[in-house]
């Protein structure tokens, strides 16, 4: 253990990596301070440099890291566990009725439906070759469900969302066909549904376009004046629609009728709290926060309904609890759904309160409310080791003085 140069709190774990300062190229001479005494943010300070280094924005971070008992939690699902699938995971959705959920594996031209009431099994797989076919896919994107147990698949290069009874499991019909015209796509990625609509992201056109599920009919457009590259879509408590822009690196809340409401993020990408840089996906829970898949940044950043940033969690690397590109995400209660692209599979999250838990055979993983980090099992050899070099250098002048003499 550490203990903060500034307070002498007791540090709870520092992560197996020494931070290291960019400026500096990984000199590895730094001062770790605690989150209390810094701003609640965390943070090293390099001794080269004298820079202050956030916790959450430098190459190596400091973590804190408190085990707690947990059984609930599931291991994150691979897509190469699935049929061998090397595909990559992009939508994922929740049924609003039921257990089950569901992935788009773009590369492999297919959806994957599984039921987290039996410990997360594969139920169902949808499409199984690239093609225009009724029963057959072109790089799905997004997915979503509806109140009558149907899944919706956004098949991007075919143009189109197709409707699939999950009772039946049988394909009933499809929304869409290429062009910009009304009741065309281009290159559809995010959908949702409310009630008798269906709304879906037409990237390529720059709008949100929306049909009416009964009477499998062209309803309206809407966002032609505020939106780029529209990825993700989501329907919050008060029936206003959320739309992650991929291009604007910002969130877009409309109303049913396609009115602007507000619009959360800066218009330019970034890393700094409250920015996105190239976000896919989004989601929002029943108390209205809005969860965003914030892509390039390879983290999940979360939103109150006031569009005010309450914590991120995430970074770039391949253990559990890191990123490679999220695209999807999902929420079911306190659980979270999150479709890890490059690191071809699913991790699914749990909320205690603000805390973050992971969990991979029985270890339990804490993310801080402002904290991204997260250790496995290997890792306690370099926390052990990081330890003993940090007391033999504190206690290094005595050492040497006691030699000498």
């Amino acid at each position: 253990m550490d203990d903060c140069i500034r307070c002498n709190k007791l540090l709870n774990i520092i992560e197996g990596k020494l931070p290291s300062c960019d400026r500096c190229e990984g000199n590895n001479q730094v001062i770790v301070f605690c989150c209390q005494c810094d701003g609640g943010e965390g943070a090293f300070l390099c001794e080269v440099c004298n820079t202050h280094h956030c916790r959450q924005y430098s190459e190596h971070r400091v973590a804190q890291l408190n085990i707690q008992p947990s059984s609930v939690i599931r291991k994150p699902w691979k897509m190469k566990e699935i049929a061998n699938s090397r595909g990559e995971p992009w939508g994922v959705a929740v049924s609003k009725t039921n257990s089950l959920w569901a992935v788009a594996d773009n590369t492999n031209h297919c959806v994957h439906v599984f039921d987290s009431s039996c410990d997360d099994q594969l139920v169902k797989t949808f499409g199984s070759r690239v093609g225009s076919e009724i029963d057959e896919f072109n790089s799905p994107e997004g997915v979503a469900f509806d109140d009558n147990n149907c899944l919706y698949v956004a098949d991007c290069l075919n143009h189109r969302v197709q409707r699939i009874d999950l009772t039946s499991n049988t394909f009933l019909h499809h929304f869409g066909n290429k062009g910009n015209g009304n009741g065309q796509l281009d290159s559809p990625h995010g959908i949702t549904t409310h009630n008798d609509r269906l709304y879906v992201a037409d990237t390529e056109n720059g709008r949100i376009s929306v049909f009416c599920i009964s009477s499998k009919t062209f309803y309206s457009t809407f966002g032609e004046q505020q939106l780029g590259k529209p990825h993700g879509i989501a329907v919050n408590n008060q029936a206003q629609l959320l739309v992650v822009d991929y291009k604007n690196h910002c969130v877009y809340i409309f109303t049913p009728q396609g009115d602007l409401v507000k619009k959360i993020g800066t218009e330019s990408p970034g890393s700094e709290k409250g920015q996105l840089s190239y976000a896919y996906g989004i989601a929002v829970d029943l108390n209205g926060f809005i969860y965003v898949a914030d892509s390039i940044n390879h983290r999940v950043s979360v939103f109150d309904s006031d569009g005010n940033t309450t914590e991120c969690f995430g970074s770039r690397g391949s253990d559990s609890g890191y990123f490679n590109m999220p695209c999807g995400i999902a929420v079911r209660g306190d659980m979270v759904y999150v479709s890890d692209r490059y690191n071809k599979r699913i991790q699914i999250f749990k909320q205690s309160g603000h805390d973050w838990y992971y969990s991979q055979s029985g270890h339990d993983w804490y993310y801080s409310q402002s904290g991204h980090d997260c250790q496995s099992d290997h890792d306690w050899y370099y926390s052990l080791l990081l330890i003993c070099i940090l007391v033999c250098s504190y206690y290094m002048e005595d050492i040497c003085t006691w030699y000498t003499s």
